[in-house]
């Protein structure tokens, strides 16, 4: 696209003088990444070449009605306290497929309609309308579809205060996924978007995110205290691979049909569910980040041999774990999570 001379006139006499010196320094500097943030379009499609991810495999197959809008990610401030990197309202394709790591900024993602699955340093997480996931994209994570109406939000944030703002909504088992008001997310975005200009305000835009961050700072306290002591004590035990009902009621010094019943009445789900989905994430993780034997993997999550690895494959994901292994992502998740609260035993 040609810069036409009135264009930068215009733009020039909007600068404040701040502004004029960040100009300056990224015209000596950053010459080409400039003139695309200036002057981008504000509808990107397709283009993963584009998408500020430094360690990533992807596959961004979105349809015609989605908004991508990418920025530099430096701040344009020193000491800015919270700053966009990037924000995005996708409808995705079945094939649409994300996998990101060594990635400096912090993501609010915010599912509208369909379903998906989250994968955050080997744990599994389901996506469901009215959800909301805040992760640091350091991490090791995949994202994709896991049905054809997966429609969300995306703000990516940086800056001098975000670290301690995770930091605080994560700390003490919070969940990074929670359920958060959808007209807070779109109040937002919608806000953030009427602020993109040449000459936007970015202590405005910081001023947005403090609001939206402050309340997921809120749904992750409330989130936190809907679980008892003794419901920490399981997880905590089924993460450190303590493998069946009878072994985790023997510690905890409980009977295991009243612990069993109590976690169901807390959690909504069995022990056994979560058992069986920690041997399957762990699985997963090492199949997608190892090349590991999987007679190695099956020892590690619990298994005297490959035949209970093979059979948890089968059941859950229609193939074996080498299988597995070589297809994904091609092959659409049918993992556990797509019923995370069934009552039907999962073995």
């Amino acid at each position: 696209m040609p810069i036409e001379s009135a264009d930068l006139k215009i733009f020039f006499v909007s600068l404040t003088p701040p502004q004029l010196t960040f100009f300056f320094k990224f015209i000596i500097l950053e010459t080409e990444s400039f003139i695309n943030i200036l002057f981008r379009p504000k509808r990107i499609l397709n283009k993963p070449s584009e998408l500020p991810m430094y360690e990533s495999t992807y596959r961004i197959d979105l349809k015609e009605t989605s908004e991508s809008f990418y920025f530099l990610p430096l701040a344009p401030y020193p000491d800015a306290l919270l700053y966009l990197t990037s924000m995005a309202h996708e409808y995705t394709l079945p094939s649409y497929y994300v996998e990101r790591f060594n990635t400096d900024v912090y993501m609010i993602h915010y599912t509208l309609n369909g379903s998906g699955q989250f994968v955050y340093n080997g744990i599994s997480y389901p996506l469901e309308a009215g959800t909301l996931v805040f992760a640091y994209l350091g991490v090791h994570n995949i994202l994709f579809p896991t049905d054809d109406r997966f429609e969300y939000c995306a703000i990516h944030v940086n800056g001098a205060q975000i670290q301690a703002l995770y930091n605080h909504a994560t700390e003490a088992g919070k969940k990074i996924v929670m359920p958060f008001p959808q007209e807070n997310i779109l109040s937002c975005f919608g806000k953030l978007k009427e602020s993109l200009s040449p000459s936007m305000d970015f202590f405005s835009i910081s001023k947005e995110l403090n609001l939206l961050l402050t309340d997921i700072l809120q749904s992750s306290l409330r989130k936190t205290n809907t679980l008892s002591p003794l419901m920490h004590e399981v997880y905590k035990l089924i993460v450190n691979n303590t493998t069946s009902v009878t072994e985790i009621a023997r510690k905890l010094n409980y009977s295991p049909v009243y612990l069993e019943k109590r976690f169901k009445k807390e959690s909504g789900s069995t022990i056994q569910n979560h058992i069986i989905r920690h041997k399957l994430e762990q699985a997963e993780h090492l199949l997608l980040t190892t090349s590991l034997p999987v007679s190695d993997i099956a020892k590690r999550i619990g298994y005297a041999n490959t035949v209970g690895l093979v059979h948890l494959f089968r059941k859950h994901h229609d193939c074996t774990p080498l299988e597995f292994r070589k297809e994904w992502p091609k092959k659409k998740s049918t993992h556990i999570f797509s019923n995370p609260k069934g009552d039907k035993p999962l073995t």
